[in-house]
């Protein structure tokens, strides 16, 4: 049993206390030491990273929390409080505490650990006040969470408590928390608070001075709801309001604005995590450009799917290894001008092309002057000098493996204007960059495309530039749209077009 708080003076002396212990298995080692400084940005990605993988065991979720706490739960009088309001496990309404032993209590009972079912704990107490029952957070409960030490008593606790908002699943609470001022063992320096917490399996919001923690398990089933369901953040904000408090007769914790952040970089750093760079010695900032896209499995890939000698392979087989694409742009993924100062978390690491060097081609680019020689008109070339004022980008332009409607790695950028050949030109060549396959692209306006394509490369950065005369390329019309192109197009038909199967090509519309 861990000793009592006496410290806490703020416990009314007619209340009875309790203090027990409650952990989860799997302690976290130690933070590991790094190269920069603790202050610096790499040291608070690195340092992140490290708790998200270690706190999670391989998966995402609160339940694998590595933390153990000392909670202590003063009970409040008899006569003023619903009892069917304090549940026997008060450690486990933050989703990641499960009772080890507790003192015998009259009101209210504790079930064993080892029940397999379990009621699921009231969240809230509730109070009369003369007039009416009074909902009571956690910290008005008397809640306190030591953190530090992996549950044991702290030799040197900070003097004073801080009041968290916890973000979970079963809604938000007010929790009194007692940071640990130990010095670490391994770095000789004081833990920072924000660690703490992440060793805990709480999200903190800021790493300056936190006071707003979201669960893993929140940060994870919003992830996949939002992944599924298609639950925008805002929705589920307010759900969790309504979860919590649904009367309406108290104002609710507005942390909308820090959940919109903590789950931007949540979804940061699992992507790193999915990755497998917690084991990289360079770390997050080794991160090479695509590294972190899901690679498609069933196109070519050289040295994974494909034989060793397909390079020397007779003509009359090559075409076994082309790699089909198509491109497109979707007009209808707008985003306004809000005067926002975005700052963006691993510029080209997945599926958009790195935003520098993919701005500054484009403005070097300029206009586009060509002329639309083709028998249709196509909107694309007539609108590809459109500007909309009040609107960042029109549009979004990517490359899809035509076969299988994958996203490339690397082939998506924002559109700021119309669809200018140039925005095609540096996505297609920089998904293809170091790839010598066959390739078969599919585009709506490629009768047009095509032919100004090796004069137009020249214009790309030189990694991106390659000897077309070498590759063998070809060009289609997806199948809808060859209809509207008239005649003397059934060179790009994907009807006539030889060892290309049942290639559709309008995979790309449904995104």
């Amino acid at each position: 049993m861990g000793p009592k708080r006496a410290q806490n003076s703020s416990l009314h002396p007619n209340k009875r206390a309790r203090t027990f212990k409650v952990r989860v298995v799997d302690t976290p080692p130690p933070v590991p030491q790094p190269g920069p400084s603790a202050g610096s940005t790499t040291y608070v990605q690195d340092t992140r990273l490290y708790q998200v993988y270690s706190l999670t065991d391989g998966r995402v979720g609160m339940r694998h929390a590595s933390s153990k706490v000392t909670v202590t739960v003063p009970l409040p009088p008899e006569d003023t409080t619903d009892r069917r309001g304090i549940d026997s496990e008060v450690g486990s309404v933050l989703d990641s505490f499960s009772v080890e032993h507790a003192e015998a209590l009259d009101q209210p009972s504790f079930e064993p650990h080892e029940k397999k079912k379990r009621k699921r704990p009231e969240l809230h107490a509730l109070r009369w006040d003369g007039q009416g029952f009074r909902r009571l957070s956690l910290r008005e409960l008397g809640l306190t969470v030591q953190l530090g030490h992996d549950g044991d008593a702290c030799n040197c606790p900070a003097p004073k408590l801080c009041r968290i908002a916890v973000c979970d699943i079963t809604g938000t609470h007010q929790v009194d928390v007692c940071f640990c001022e130990c010095l670490d063992e391994d770095m000789d320096l004081f833990t920072p608070e924000w660690v703490q917490l992440f060793r805990c399996g709480w999200f903190p919001a800021t790493t300056n001075r936190p006071a707003t923690v979201f669960t893993f398990c929140l940060l994870d089933f919003f992830q996949e709801l939002n992944f599924q369901a298609k639950t925008n953040l805002y929705d589920f904000w307010k759900t969790l309001e309504r979860v919590t408090d649904n009367t309406g007769a108290s104002a609710p914790l507005n942390r909308y604005m820090q959940i919109s952040h903590s789950v931007r970089l949540w979804r940061h750093l699992v992507l790193l995590k999915c990755a497998g760079h917690r084991h990289d010695p360079t770390g997050p900032e080794g991160t090479q450009q695509g590294e972190l896209a899901i690679k498609c499995p069933a196109c070519p890939q050289p040295g994974k799917n494909l034989p060793a000698d397909w390079e020397s392979a007779p003509d009359g087989m090559k075409w076994l290894y082309t790699l089909f694409l198509m491109c497109d742009v979707n007009f209808r993924a707008k985003l306004k001008d809000h005067g926002f100062d975005d700052f963006e978390l691993g510029s080209g690491w997945s599926y958009f092309a790195e935003t520098r060097g993919y701005q500054r081609h484009l403005e070097e680019a300029g206009d586009q002057d060509e002329r639309n020689e083709c028998s249709a008109e196509h909107q694309a070339i007539l609108k590809a000098n459109l500007r909309r004022e009040g609107y960042l980008t029109s549009g979004v332009g990517a490359v899809l493996c035509a076969r299988h409607v994958l996203v490339r790695k690397n082939a998506a950028g924002d559109v700021p204007n119309g669809e200018k050949f140039a925005i095609m030109d540096f996505l297609v060549f920089s998904t293809i960059v170091h790839l010598m396959l066959m390739y078969l692209i599919s585009y709506d306006i490629t009768c047009q495309w095509h032919k100004r394509l090796p004069i137009c490369m020249q214009a790309l950065p030189s990694h991106l530039q390659r000897d077309l005369e070498k590759d063998s390329v070809r060009f289609a019309i997806p199948k809808k749209h060859i209809r509207v192109h008239g005649a003397n197009h059934s060179q790009f038909s994907l009807n006539y077009l030889p060892k290309v199967g049942r290639t559709y090509g309008e995979g790309i519309e449904a995104h």
